[in-house]
């Protein structure tokens, strides 16, 4: 069964994820499809987070704690 899902994005991000998805042989809709099924079988996401100050979270070092 399929559903809708609504997103809103940037008009510029959309422009540039379709022109990247049509390049792969992609239409948007199954761009955002094959992400969406990537995340739910493997859970995770296929980049690396970042913080807000570029650092990657895992390898942030912590401050000491008293």
């Amino acid at each position: 069964m399929n559903t809708m899902l609504q997103v809103r994005v940037d008009g510029k991000i959309k422009e540039k994820a379709g022109k990247a998805f049509v390049a792969m042989g992609l239409d948007l809709s199954s761009g955002v499809r094959l992400y969406l099924t990537h995340v739910a079988r493997t859970k995770t996401i296929p980049y690396t987070m970042l913080d807000i100050d570029n650092f990657i979270r895992e390898q942030k070092i912590k401050p000491a704690t008293k």
